[in-house]
């Protein structure tokens, strides 16, 4: 089997937001955690997109959602597909 399953790629985001938040030393550098709908008209210097296997709905909202994701970053991005 190649890549992720769903369960496998859940508890990698759950692990990193544990950790995110565990060893955060303030909100000002800390991790954000949130939805792309949430990410909104906000920018950040890097932004982890983690991506599932099956995005529900059109063709036009995944590619209008993920710009969105992608557009989020100043400096860099990570995007994690399922």
């Amino acid at each position: 089997e190649d890549g992720l399953g769903a369960s496998e790629f859940l508890d990698i985001l759950k692990q990193s937001s544990h950790s995110a938040s565990a060893f955060r030393r303030d909100r000002q550098t800390g991790r954000i955690a949130m939805t792309v709908h949430g990410a909104k008209n906000r920018e950040f210097d890097y932004v982890f997109i983690a991506w599932p296997f099956q995005v529900k709905d059109n063709e036009l909202f995944k590619r209008k959602l993920l710009y969105n994701a992608v557009t989020r970053a100043r400096s860099g991005t990570f995007l994690c597909v399922q």
